[in-house]
Parts: C-alpha cells; structure tokens; sequence
C-alpha cells in the first residue's frame, strides 16, 4: 500500500476515533441526566420499577464516559505524535476501545428494542437510533484499525 493511502486510512481512522470518542461521551453524559433534559431518556416504561435502573445506567453512563475519554486522549496524542511505535499503541488500545464500545452497545440496544419501544416509542426509538449509530461508527472504526494493523 502506498504511504499516500496509508496516511489516509490514518486520517480516516483519527477521524472515527474523535466522532465515537464524542459520542461515547456524549451518551453517557445522557445517561447521567447532565444534559438538558431534553436529551434525556424516560425510563418511564418500567412502571412502579422505575428508579431501580439508576445505578445500572449510572455505572454503564460511567464507563462510556471513560472509554470515550481515553479514545479522544489516544486521537489527540497520534495527531500530534508521529513515531512507529506511538501508532502500533494507537492501533492496538484503538482496537480494544472500539470492541469495548460494540460491547457496551449491545445490551442497551436489545433493551430499548425489547422494552423502550413497548410503551413510549418515540423514547425508545431516540435511544435505538442513537445506540445503533454508535455501532455503525464503532464497527466501520473497527474495520479501519484492523486494516491499518495488518498494514504496519
């Protein structure tokens, strides 16, 4: 592969990262109600059960928060650094980041299709679209860093 291809994959992926390091961030800033509320989700479809998912969705919130945050640390140090073996680190905690945000996706999104949608469903479907996006960049993000990987 050309370095003129190289760099673009390069470009391409510091790209993903920064967008699902934000969303990560972003949803789990939603998660913890501190966003306009506007932004947030109902968890009103539980019934006389709701309140007993807080501490749940605070840990999950919690963790998206902190796997976005070292996902927009590791974007920002590669644009700045250049070295080899600074990449071949970029690449491989890139790579776990990413599985770890497909992971955590997961059970939110069979959740809200699942329950969301049963009883609100413009609540559950704004979670649904937002969790399924969050997969579409995370999975095109993984195929970018294992492309990148077999390359260097």
């Amino acid at each position: 592969m050309t370095d003129d291809k190289m760099h673009n994959k390069r470009r391409k992926q510091i790209l993903y990262a920064f967008t699902l390091s934000l969303l990560s961030i972003c949803i789990g800033l939603i998660y913890l109600h501190l966003v306009p509320t506007v932004f947030w989700f109902s968890f009103d479809f539980l019934g006389p059960e709701k309140g007993s998912e807080s501490s749940t969705v605070n840990v999950w919130g919690i963790i998206s928060i902190i796997i976005g945050s070292i996902l927009f640390l590791i974007s920002i140090v590669t644009m700045l650094k250049r070295s080899d073996y600074l990449n071949k680190v970029f690449i491989n905690v890139l790579f776990v980041g990413t599985v770890l945000v497909i992971i955590l996706q997961i059970p939110s999104l069979f959740l809200w299709i699942t329950m969301g949608t049963m009883s609100q469903i413009f609540e559950g479907l704004k979670a649904v679209m937002l969790h399924t996006f969050i997969l579409i960049v995370a999975s095109k993000l993984k195929h970018l860093t294992i492309s990148v990987k077999e390359q260097t």
